[in-house]
């Protein structure tokens, strides 16, 4: 699949409100715009939760990798709100969000740091304004983590 757009964390700043110590996404790349992106996290070796998770054994929590992936799915929901309102003209002056709803998750290999999560999020369904969407992890070619994610998400609102 092609690159459509190649988000950074200037525009992704823009689109979520998630800011530090809690963006877990760096970039996204819209592959298919409302549809797929895949998002990336650099597991920095230095990042404050290696202090209590696990101080003589690293392991990246797999709670922060299951919002790294709802981070991205909220850009990739967001960048097609806004790539649409410009369409016909309209701003949008927030940085909406969605918020986890449900998940089923599976953990197949932890994420140890100086890795780079590549985070695969592909919209399934939509009722209203909840969207399902199948999600993955991985580290390098290996797959980390899959499953799914429900995410309720102002972007489906019929305003």
């Amino acid at each position: 699949m092609n690159l459509l757009k190649k988000v950074k964390i200037a525009e992704i700043l823009t689109l979520i409100p998630h800011r530090d110590p809690f963006l877990h996404v760096n970039s996204v790349d819209i592959l298919e715009r409302g549809k797929l992106a895949k998002g990336y996290r650099y597991i920095d070796p230095h990042d404050e939760i290696f202090k209590g998770h696990f101080p003589n054994n690293p392991i990246f929590p797999g709670v922060l990798i299951t919002e790294a992936l709802a981070q991205t799915a909220a850009v990739l929901l967001n960048e097609e709100a806004h790539f649409k309102a410009n369409l016909v003209g309209t701003l949008i002056d927030d940085n909406r969000c969605g918020y986890l709803a449900r998940t089923d998750i599976k953990f197949l290999s932890p994420v140890l740091p100086h890795s780079t999560l590549i985070l695969e999020v592909r919209k399934i369904g939509q009722v209203e304004n909840l969207f399902q969407l199948q999600v993955r992890a991985f580290v390098k070619e290996k797959l980390v983590c899959e499953g799914k994610i429900s995410v309720s998400h102002p972007a489906g609102d019929k305003k």
